[in-house]
């Protein structure tokens, strides 16, 4: 069973769920197995939960981020 490990700012649930859907039916169909059988699994990042060159970074587009 394929596992997918997506890392990123916090999105709202419907736009997770979209993701996650194309997700498994690209994966799927590449590697020739069922939707079903793919797990996409999301972690959410937080404003100071990303650090480039050693300093703290803010996302390039914050408009996206849902915040707490």
């Amino acid at each position: 069973m394929p596992i997918v490990i997506v890392h990123m700012y916090k999105r709202a649930p419907e736009v997770k769920a979209r993701i996650a859907k194309r997700i498994a039916q690209v994966v799927a169909e590449e590697g020739q197995t069922k939707t079903d059988g793919v797990e996409v699994c999301f972690f959410d990042l937080t404003l100071d939960g990303y650090s480039k060159g050693g300093e703290i970074k803010s996302p390039s587009n914050p408009s996206v981020v849902i915040k707490d």
